[in-house]
């Protein structure tokens, strides 16, 4: 079992949820990946992986989990095309829930003299990444399952018609790296290679929305 609650990205969520204010990224600045967390310290980030390198941990790591993040993969992949098509598809959702909420309040403020209030709500989903085309570096993270869940502050103003919208978003993935011949098998044998032994490739972070909007 993971603790993930102590990644950054989850604790910027959970401050978020007890204050209602966003937690700066550069608090985290000067902190240092937890190895319990992890299952492997900042001595496998002194260079990128590649495909190779996620190979030879499948046969000599003991199952410990990979994350993105301590392999200097993690920039790379939140900037592969398919990831980026999913959280700007995300992020636009919270603005379209934004001004739905807005209106729906609007509606019913109209039976009291109020013409400002503050609406919170959440959003979670799933969708999809693939990111085999990277071949030579994130090939082995391959098509994966795309966590996305995000925290709303909505601020409304029914008289100027305008919101101002606060959002935090974590996005995450939790996948395993296993027999890499099954690349080759179409089959749905489970069993591992000789001496290999799977493990999971994790990777999450935060990003925030901060914009104001007429509806």
């Amino acid at each position: 079992m993971y603790d993930y609650t102590k990644e950054p990205a989850r604790t910027r969520v959970s401050h978020y949820l007890r204050t209602g204010r966003i937690l700066p990224a550069e608090h985290f600045g000067n902190q240092k990946s937890d190895k319990s967390v992890y299952g492997e310290d900042n001595a496998l980030s002194h260079k990128s992986w590649n495909t190779i390198d996620f190979v030879k941990h499948y046969f000599t790591g003991n199952g410990k989990p990979i994350n993105l993040a301590n392999v200097g993969l993690l920039d790379r992949f939140r900037n592969s095309v398919s990831v980026r098509r999913a959280v700007d598809d995300f992020r636009n959702r919270q603005i379209r829930l934004a001004k739905q909420k807005a209106v729906e309040v609007c509606h019913k403020l109209k039976r009291t003299n109020a013409t400002k209030t503050q609406v919170t709500f959440s959003d979670r989903n799933n969708s999809a990444t693939d990111v085999t085309l990277d071949i030579f570096r994130l090939f082995s993270v391959g098509d994966s399952t795309f966590f996305r869940s995000a925290q709303n502050i909505v601020k409304v103003d029914c008289v100027k018609k305008t919101l101002q919208l606060e959002t935090v978003t974590l996005f995450e993935i939790k996948d395993w790296f296993k027999d890499p011949g099954d690349i080759f098998d179409s089959t749905d044998d489970e069993s591992e290679i000789l001496g290999g032994q799977r493990y999971p490739i994790i990777a999450n972070w935060s990003e925030d929305i901060h914009l104001e909007r007429s509806f």
